[in-house]
């Protein structure tokens, strides 16, 4: 019975992966390298039957979804070393899960291990987690039993960081005569007229302020030549996590103006990151960086 409820939480877990793979998160940036983590917590054996524990652990990320690691988990019940493989499930741009699959060992004996943790991404290296580590059949000072730690810690990615290798294109603003016949004189000018939208740092939904601005927008840009969407981060989070919340905001934005009247046709979106900034002197959260730029070109007789 107790082999079935480990079998069945490791299978759990690899499915709950295998769906996540299906999910629209980018895996172009990877955060790789070693980390160690520390946590404290609590110990179950059984029933009144408590102890604190304690866990150290290192590892190494082989990609932004796969790696491995071993750990010492410490409480007065026993003493266990652990080995095994983990996977990673971003809910979004800050939140996420680690599930772990592994065997543990302890005095003589080795058993099968599972842990479930939901983490928080606080910058480019440190992430705080919760969560449980299940070990099987464990070899205590009485019977072997099944064993379940409570944690709360906190990991330090040392993190080679690959770099963001899109190729970002240099749009300069441009200002466009348009001969519409044979006589030297132009007909018509084009004019790019600048909207700008900001946003809290991670945030990358519209709020009610910024709805009431794109419907401004929207009806002005009705008889738009074209528009340019232009979405960026500031560099408070790591690469992976500025390039989702950049697409997102300039997502946002264009869907918004085109559920509002704006043709599809007419807007071009382009999201930067934190890679090409507006003012490169601009401070690390500088609110400038945190926004999507909006450029509408008319056209005007001359």
């Amino acid at each position: 019975m107790k082999t079935t409820k480990l079998t069945l939480l490791a299978v759990a877990l690899l499915s709950t992966q295998a769906m996540a793979s299906d999910l629209n998160y980018s895996n172009d940036v990877s955060d790789t390298g070693l980390y160690v983590s520390a946590s404290a917590g609590g110990s179950l054996v059984k029933q009144n039957n408590n102890s604190a524990v304690g866990k150290i652990e290192v590892g190494y990320d082989l990609t932004n979804r796969f790696g491995l690691f071993t750990a010492y988990h410490h409480s007065r019940f026993t003493d266990l070393g652990t080995v095994g493989a983990e996977i990673y499930f971003p809910f979004n741009d800050k939140f996420g899960s680690i599930y772990q699959v592994g065997v543990s060992h302890s005095e003589h004996k080795f058993t099968g291990f599972a842990s479930a943790n939901l983490t928080y991404q606080y910058n480019d290296h440190v992430a705080f987690y919760t969560g449980f580590d299940y070990f099987q059949n464990v070899n205590t000072s009485a019977n072997p039993l099944d064993m379940k730690n409570f944690n709360i810690g906190v990991k330090y990615n040392f993190g080679a960081r690959k770099p963001d290798t899109d190729e970002i294109i240099e749009l300069q603003p441009v200002e466009l005569t348009v001969i519409t016949n044979c006589n030297v004189k132009p007909q018509y000018t084009t004019h790019r007229n600048e909207y700008r939208l900001s946003f809290d740092t991670g945030v990358s939904t519209l709020n009610d302020q910024q709805r009431q601005q794109l419907d401004k927008i929207a009806s002005a840009t009705a008889t738009s030549k074209y528009i340019d969407v232009y979405g960026r981060a500031d560099k408070t989070g790591n690469a992976k996590i500025n390039r989702s919340v950049s697409q997102k905001r300039t997502d946002a934005v264009s869907n918004y103006l085109q559920k509002h009247g704006v043709s599809a046709d007419k807007i071009s979106s382009f999201s930067f990151s934190n890679l090409q900034p507006i003012n490169k002197d601009s401070e690390r959260n500088s609110s400038l960086e945190r926004s999507v730029t909006i450029y509408d070109y008319q056209q005007v007789a001359m």
